[in-house]
C-alpha cells in the first residue's frame, strides 16, 4: 500500500513538472478528451485564446472564440480540431479584448484516447509579411503602386474577360529638362505632384502606378477605343496647369493606349502600349495614340528586325567602315585620324541605315553589346594598320562613338581597357565621341565614368556640338579633349550668314578652352577654305573621304596616302 502511495506521489510530481514546463512554452497546448473537452491547458493557451480556466472547462468552449463572421480566409477552431490536416489556419475573436487573431493550429491523437492541440499566434507575423509585400509593390517616391504591381493588375484584368479594360502608358514630355534646370529634388517633387493629379482625374475603378523613371501606367475599364481615349484626355487635361513643384514649369504628357485584347498576355499588352506611346511621342508632345493594326504590323516588323540584329551582334556580323579626319590648318589635307562607323548588311533586307539599327539596339538593351564589339574590332583593325604600315599609319588615331547607355552602364572603362589590352593599341591613339545628351542626362551623374576612361589615357570628344544645351561654364566642367561641330552648321557656311557666325563662336569658345575642333560634314572646297580662315584645325566629310571598308583604307595606306596630303576619296561605303 505504501508503495502505491509513493507511486501516486511520483506520478503527481511528474505531472506537476510537466505542467510547469508546459507553462514555459510560448505555444498554446490543450489536452482534450474524446468529446473535445479540455482536460488541461498551459498558460500560453489561456493567453492566446483570451479564455479563463473556467471558460475552458465549459462544454463547447470554442464558441467563446468563434468570430462573428467568417472572412473566408481561415477556419474556426472547432473545424481545425476536427480537420484531418495537421496545419490549419484559424481565425478567432479573443473575448478578453475583442481582437481578431490568426493562429496556426496542429493536433495529434493521444495513445490513451483524446487529442493534444498546439497552436501559435501568427497575427503579427502575417501583418509584417503583408507590410513587406505592400512595400515591395509600392513606389516610395510617389506612393503609387510600382511596375510589378501594375503588371499584376494587368494580369488580373486579363483574367476577367467579361470586364474589358485599357492600359494607358503616360510619359511626362521632356522631363529630363526639369532635373537639368531646377535639380533632382524639384524633379522628384514634380513626379509626386503628377501622381497626385493622376489620382484626382481617374475614374474610381481605374488604377494608376509608377511604371518607370518618368512614366506612369493606368489600368482602366474601357469597353472600346472611345472610352480609352476619354480617360487619356482626362490625363492630358490634368497636366495643363503649371507644376508648382517645377517652379511653374509647363509640362505635357504623351499617352500610349492599348486595349486589353491587343495581345494574349500582359507582356504583349504592355508592348502594345509602349509602341503606341512611342508613336505618340514621335508625332510631338501632349498627344495620344491608340495601338491599331498598322502599328501592330510595324511593331511585328520591328521585333523581327530586332531579333535579327541581336543575332547579327552575337555572330559579329556587322561590319566597320572608316572615314578620314584630316588636318587642314596648313593648307593641305593631312590624314591624322579615322572614325569607325558600324554598318549592317541584312541578308534579306539589304543595308539597314545606322540611325535605324542603333535606335533598335538602344530600345532592346543591345547598345552596350554593339558598342563593345565595335570598339574591340576597331581597336584590333587600327592597331594592325599601325603595325603593318608604320610610315603611313604609325601615328594614326582612332575615333569611336559611345552612347549614353554605354556610359550609364558603368562598364565603359572595363570595355575600353579590354579593347586596348586585346589589340595593343596605345590609349593615346583612341578617342571616344559622345553627344551632349549623353553627358547632360542624369544631372551630370555620368561624368565619373568618363573621368575613369580619361585616366586610362583615352581622349574624349563632344560630338554634334551646338545641337544640345552646353554653355561655356558647363564645358569647363566636362572632361573633354575636343569638340566636333555639327554638320548642320557647316552646311550653311558661305550661304547662311548665321551659320558662319555660329561656327566662329564655337571656334572662339574652343580656343578659349584650348580644345581642338573637328568640323563635320565638309563637302565643298569653299567650306574647307572658310573653316581654315576661321582657324578650324580639323575637318571630316565627303570632300576629304567617304566612309570606306578596311581593305580600301589599307590599299590607300599601302600606296602612301597616310599622314600627309590626302585627296578626295570617292569610294562609297
Amino acid at each position: 500500500m505504501v508503495a502505491g502511495i509513493e507511486q501516486d506521489q511520483a506520478a503527481g510530481h511528474r505531472r506537476d513538472h510537466l505542467l510547469t514546463a508546459l507553462d514555459l512554452v510560448e505555444e498554446g497546448v490543450l489536452s482534450l478528451d474524446a468529446e473535445l473537452r479540455v482536460v488541461g491547458a498551459n498558460a500560453a493557451a489561456r493567453r492566446i485564446l483570451g479564455l479563463t480556466s473556467a471558460q475552458l472547462r465549459r462544454p463547447r468552449w470554442w464558441e467563446f472564440v468563434r468570430p462573428r463572421r467568417s472572412d473566408g480566409t481561415a477556419a474556426d477552431f472547432e473545424a481545425a480540431m476536427r480537420a484531418p490536416a495537421r496545419d490549419v489556419a484559424v481565425r478567432i475573436r479573443r473575448p478578453s479584448d475583442g481582437r481578431s487573431r490568426r493562429l496556426l493550429v496542429q493536433h495529434a491523437p493521444l495513445p490513451g484516447g483524446g487529442t493534444v492541440v498546439t497552436f501559435r499566434d501568427r497575427t503579427e507575423e502575417e501583418r509584417t509579411s503583408a507590410r513587406l509585400a505592400s512595400s515591395a509593390l509600392r513606389d516610395r517616391l510617389t506612393g503609387l503602386p510600382n511596375r510589378a504591381a501594375a503588371v499584376a493588375e494587368i494580369e488580373r484584368a486579363m483574367a476577367a474577360p467579361d470586364t474589358p479594360f485599357a492600359l494607358l502608358l503616360v510619359d511626362i514630355d521632356a522631363f529630363h529638362a526639369v532635373n537639368t534646370s531646377v535639380g533632382q529634388a524639384a524633379g522628384d517633387a514634380v513626379l509626386r505632384e503628377a501622381a497626385g493629379r493622376l489620382r484626382g482625374v481617374l475614374p474610381r475603378e481605374a488604377r494608376a502606378a509608377r511604371f518607370g523613371a518618368d512614366d506612369f501606367a493606368v489600368v482602366a475599364p474601357a469597353a472600346d477605343e472611345a472610352a480609352a481615349r476619354a480617360v487619356a484626355e482626362r490625363i492630358g487635361d490634368a497636366f495643363a496647369a503649371p507644376f508648382v513643384a517645377g517652379q511653374g514649369a509647363h509640362l505635357s504628357a504623351s499617352v500610349g493606349v492599348a486595349l486589353g485584347d491587343a495581345a494574349r498576355d500582359a507582356a504583349g499588352v504592355i508592348a502594345a502600349a509602349e509602341a503606341a506611346l512611342g508613336r505618340a511621342k514621335a508625332r510631338g508632345r501632349g498627344l495620344v495614340h491608340v495601338f491599331d493594326d498598322e502599328l501592330r504590323r510595324s511593331t511585328a516588323d520591328r521585333l523581327a528586325l530586332t531579333a535579327d540584329l541581336r543575332a547579327a551582334i552575337d555572330a559579329d556580323a556587322l561590319s566597320l567602315v572608316y572615314q578620314p579626319i584630316v588636318e587642314i590648318s596648313n593648307g593641305t589635307a593631312r590624314l591624322v585620324a579615322i572614325e569607325a562607323l558600324a554598318r549592317w548588311d541584312h541578308p534579306q533586307r539589304g543595308a539597314i541605315p545606322p540611325d535605324r539599327f542603333v535606335v533598335l539596339a538602344e530600345n532592346a538593351g543591345l547598345v552596350r553589346s554593339l558598342g563593345r564589339r565595335v570598339l574591340a574590332r576597331a581597336c584590333l583593325e587600327v592597331a594592325a594598320l599601325r603595325r603593318d604600315h608604320p610610315d603611313t599609319a604609325g601615328s594614326l588615331r582612332l575615333s569611336v562613338n559611345v552612347s549614353a547607355r554605354q556610359i550609364a552602364s558603368g562598364l565603359l572603362e572595363h570595355d575600353v581597357r579590354a579593347a586596348l589590352g586585346a589589340s595593343g593599341l596605345p590609349p593615346q591613339a583612341l578617342s571616344l565621341e559622345l553627344t551632349e545628351t549623353a553627358l547632360m542626362e542624369d544631372g551630370g551623374a555620368r561624368i565619373d565614368p568618363l573621368l575613369a576612361v580619361r585616366d586610362v589615357g583615352v581622349r574624349l570628344f563632344l560630338d554634334d556640338f551646338g545641337t544640345g544645351y552646353s554653355s561655356l561654364a558647363r564645358l569647363r566642367r566636362l572632361p573633354l579633349d575636343g569638340l566636333k561641330v555639327d554638320r548642320s552648321f557647316v552646311a550653311g557656311l558661305g550661304a547662311i550668314r548665321v551659320d558662319g557666325a555660329i561656327v566662329e563662336a564655337i571656334l572662339t569658345m574652343a580656343q578659349a578652352l584650348e580644345l581642338p575642333v573637328v568640323a563635320e560634314g565638309v563637302e565643298t572646297r569653299d567650306q574647307a577654305r572658310i573653316l581654315r580662315s576661321l582657324g578650324c584645325p580639323l575637318a571630316q566629310g565627303y570632300l576629304h573621304g567617304r566612309p570606306m571598308p578596311l581593305e580600301q583604307l589599307r590599299d590607300r595606306l599601302a600606296r602612301g596616302a597616310g599622314p600627309g596630303p590626302l585627296q578626295a576619296v570617292r569610294a562609297g561605303g
